[in-house]
């Protein structure tokens, strides 16, 4: 049976690997198609790397047991329903401007209001990490506050490791 949330599914990962290895093999040859979203250009392709098919079979099974585990894991059952509340944000674009040169932009996996708070989740397939000084955190706090307006001692951050069915909570410091 295949299991979907929110536009993902094991097919969907397929096809986007499928797609970025053919459109890599395309710019090598020469024949490069303009797109206004191109794939991405797989370096392992492009520097001719010979084991890049047992690279991509394991970034599949990681893609593909990640997506099993956050459709069958129930540590993962309260941001599968909150992902589908109103108002929730799923695979948000962020952008900040910082200066006039010098702007910061991401996607947010999902984020929500719950009760008083307002909870930012961040997918990981990697392994576990211990710091809580993530970048990409600090810059979903700040689209957050700046941008939906929410206080700073409202905000939850979690990071949720799909690989180990696993959820932190991470702390942002105030200074």
């Amino acid at each position: 049976m295949q299991r979907t949330y929110c536009g993902v599914d094991e097919n969907h990962s397929k096809n986007k690997i499928s797609e970025s290895i053919t459109y890599t093999q395309n710019v090598i040859a020469g024949k490069e198609i303009k797109q206004k979203y191109p794939p991405f250009i797989l370096q392992e392709i492009f520097y001719d790397d010979q084991n890049y098919r047992e690279i991509y079979q394991e970034v599949e099974h990681k893609v593909i047991t990640a997506l099993e585990n956050f459709m069958t894991s129930p540590q993962f059952e309260q941001f599968k329903l909150s992902g589908k509340m109103p108002g929730s944000y799923v695979r948000k674009k962020i952008f900040i401007p910082l200066t006039e040169q010098i702007n910061i932009s991401g996607e947010a996996d999902l984020a929500f209001y719950k009760d008083d708070a307002f909870e930012i989740n961040d997918w990981k397939t990697g392994k576990v990490e211990d710091g809580d000084d993530s970048m990409q955190l600090l810059t979903y706090t700040l689209w957050a506050i700046e941008q939906v307006g929410v206080d700073l001692s409202k905000i939850k951050i979690f990071k949720s490791y799909l690989q180990r069915k696993q959820n932190k909570r991470t702390f942002i410091k105030r200074t």
